[in-house]
């Protein structure tokens, strides 16, 4: 998989959903094609350090068609597979400290260290193009492990 990645610094995850709709019009003026049935993310190297949110740098990761230059644009990245500790989580954007508390809380307590930038997946979010209540989104938080 593909994603245009743009870094942004958003004081909360409210203000961070906001700001991937810049980052998603900031890819397509670059002419990349959406990959509209893969949801996109939110990186951060150590989500605890996010916790609760604070002014904090987050990578928005837009699923995108490759393309032949693909390997010549910095924003374009492609992530290995790699096993992962996640929990899924609903509700608006509040609970997500919550759930990154519980993550890293497991991710402690079996001793695991963490391989990579924790990625937070929008399941079902409201860039999907229909109005969703928040009550109703749906996260994937995903921390990459050493096996």
């Amino acid at each position: 998989m593909t994603y245009y990645c743009a870094e942004v610094c958003a004081p909360s995850a409210e203000e961070a959903a906001t700001l991937a709709y810049v980052a998603h019009e900031r890819c397509m003026a670059e002419g990349y094609r959406l990959l509209g049935s893969e949801p996109g993310a939110m990186m951060v190297d150590d989500w605890r350090a996010q916790a609760p949110w604070m002014e904090c740098r987050v990578t928005m990761c837009i699923p995108v068609v490759p393309s032949p230059d693909t390997n010549e644009d910095p924003n374009l990245r492609s992530f290995p597979e790699t096993e992962a500790l996640t929990i899924l989580g609903f509700g608006g954007y509040s609970v997500i400290p919550e759930l990154w508390k519980q993550l890293y809380g497991e991710l402690d307590k079996a001793g695991i260290e963490q391989s990579g930038p924790g990625r937070l997946i929008a399941l079902v979010a409201p860039y999907v193009g229909a109005h969703i209540r928040p009550d109703e989104f749906c996260y994937e938080c995903v921390i990459p492990i050493h096996t």
